[in-house]
């Protein structure tokens, strides 16, 4: 089926979504994955809608403020650790198993990404049916909805300092790597040096 009627953005989030399956699937324990995200969305959502209205009311205001700080900052960690100057040195073996974990990484980081941005568009939904009072609409169950992806996004927001790290780590050992290939060449040479004046 041709898909040349669909915007290009639309294709790419297809592709993109695609391999983030692969992804996923390539980690060990990913259905455990699934299944503590699902437990802390349930969680969070259960706590939101014992809440009563005006809890609500004082929380949705600091929901907002708080996905917009942390919403930046994962951002910012995206773009950091999809970025390394020490992974051009890394042999072909070695970027193999970064790109993976790179990938992995990445896939985890825009899970907590979409957590909050759905939180944001449930407090905001939450809001404008408090406003403008739709009988239509449960706010109880929207804001129920909004703290279950605040819980989500908290939970997964624990792992990025650690992804972080794990990331600049396994570059940091590779160019150690590197510099101790380069000391045994240039040690090589060395000896070599000697070998070729005796011979002389």
């Amino acid at each position: 089926m041709s898909r040349k009627w669909l915007p290009e953005e639309v294709v790419n989030l297809g592709l993109v979504i695609r391999q983030f399956g692969l992804v996923s699937k390539a980690a060990t324990n990913h259905v455990c994955s699934l299944f503590l995200n699902f437990v802390f969305l349930m969680a969070g959502g259960i706590v939101g809608y014992m809440l009563s209205v005006s809890a609500q009311d004082k929380i949705l205001d600091s929901l907002l403020s708080f996905c917009g700080i942390i919403i930046g900052f994962v951002i910012t960690a995206m773009l950091f650790s999809g970025r390394n100057q020490s992974a051009d040195k890394l042999g072909l073996e070695q970027a193999k198993v970064y790109a993976l974990k790179t990938r992995y990484i990445l896939v985890s980081q825009t899970q907590t990404l979409i957590a909050f941005l759905f939180c944001v568009g449930f407090s905001l939904f939450a809001i404008m049916c408090k406003n403008s009072n739709l009988s239509s609409v449960d706010s109880q169950l929207v804001f129920a909805l909004a703290m279950g992806y605040f819980s989500l996004g908290v939970y997964r927001t624990i792992f990025l300092p650690f992804q972080i790290y794990d990331v600049h780590s396994f570059a940091l050992d590779s160019l150690i790597l590197e510099k101790e290939e380069q000391a045994n060449l240039k040690a090589k040479n060395v000896m070599d040096g000697f070998k070729s004046i005796k011979r002389d």
